[in-house]
């Protein structure tokens, strides 16, 4: 008997419940659709699509066995101080420190934001906070956006982290400046008693950084970088 006429006839030593019958069922349509072939088995490598193995491959699933994070792969290419990126990896992924981390940690202290005194998370902080919206909306302006961002995710969309843009790294460069000048100056404030007298002041510090991490660019990107605070100093300006 040839194989491709191998016909499913299976039998049960018990009766089966209602549920189990459909999965009886489903199984043999599913073998129904099983077609076997007189040709030998051959073995593909899956990781590859010329199905030949290879460690690379193998390295690589090892790596990243799950689905690849187009965000941090773009940030990670972006001319910015090694802290700085790993400071922005965390705060995607909610792993800033903010006082609701610190509680879910078990840790000391208020939950209370020390700008204003609401629950710290990480979009409110970064985002919401009174201090962190006057900032946003100085970039909005400055920046000729239709909006301010309101969250991590907001911004992702507004900005196309992830999609591949050819000017990603502004996206980075901003988020980097305003969200590193509020940490700063949120721990400055909570650890050492510092507190600024104005959002201003903040303002002119995500301008001190972004100036600062100019200098790390290729020729060919200082330009776009330069614009970028040029417009921002503008903006302050007419603040």
């Amino acid at each position: 008997m040839e194989l491709k006429e191998v016909e499913w006839n299976l039998d049960l030593r018990r009766r089966l419940g209602i549920d189990e019958v459909a999965e009886w069922n489903e199984l043999q349509e599913e073998l129904e659709l099983i077609v076997f072939s007189e040709e030998d088995d051959t073995v593909i490598w899956a990781l590859e699509p010329s199905g030949k193995f290879s460690t690379k491959s193998l390295y690589r699933f090892m790596k990243h066995s799950g689905n690849v994070d187009l965000r941090m792969t773009e940030l990670w290419k972006v001319n910015l101080p090694l802290k700085i990126k790993i400071f922005l990896w965390m705060l995607w992924h909610d792993r800033v420190l903010t006082s609701e981390q610190l509680k879910i940690r078990k840790g000391k202290g208020s939950e209370k934001c020390k700008y204003c005194g609401k629950i710290e998370t990480r979009n409110h902080l970064f985002f919401n906070c009174n201090i962190a919206q006057i900032l946003w909306v100085w970039v909005r302006i400055s920046m000729r956006w239709t909006e301010r961002p309101i969250s991590i995710q907001d911004y992702e969309d507004k900005m196309r982290v992830g999609l591949g843009h050819k000017d990603i790294f502004i996206a980075f460069f901003l988020l980097a400046g305003v969200s590193w000048s509020l940490w700063k100056t949120r721990n400055d404030w909570v650890f050492n008693n510092h507190l600024i007298k104005t959002p201003k002041a903040i303002a002119y510090k995500v301008l001190g950084f972004l100036s600062q991490w100019k200098k790390m660019l290729k020729p060919e990107g200082v330009l776009k970088r330069e614009d970028t605070i040029l417009k921002l100093q503008e903006g302050l300006k007419a603040w």
